[in-house]
């Protein structure tokens, strides 16, 4: 696993840090945002009878978008 983390953590060493970027859509992710992607990280939309509450967020995230765009 070390030399995994390792190998991941080279490659994003090569990468533009956030305090670096300029002009780009990437920015820092909002800290709510971070903590909702880690409590769904496991979930599955691909089997909604089994994640049921998921898909109810996503159905609610999907009015939402077609309210803006009506």
């Amino acid at each position: 696993m070390e030399q995994i983390l390792s190998e991941l953590q080279q490659a994003r060493n090569r990468d533009a840090s956030f305090d670096a970027i300029l002009g780009s859509m990437c920015t820092v992710p909002h800290e709510i945002a971070r903590k909702a992607y880690t409590m769904f990280i496991e979930t599955n939309l691909g089997d909604h009878e089994l994640f049921q509450g998921t898909k109810h967020l996503e159905e609610k995230a999907i009015e939402w978008v077609a309210q803006m765009l009506h």
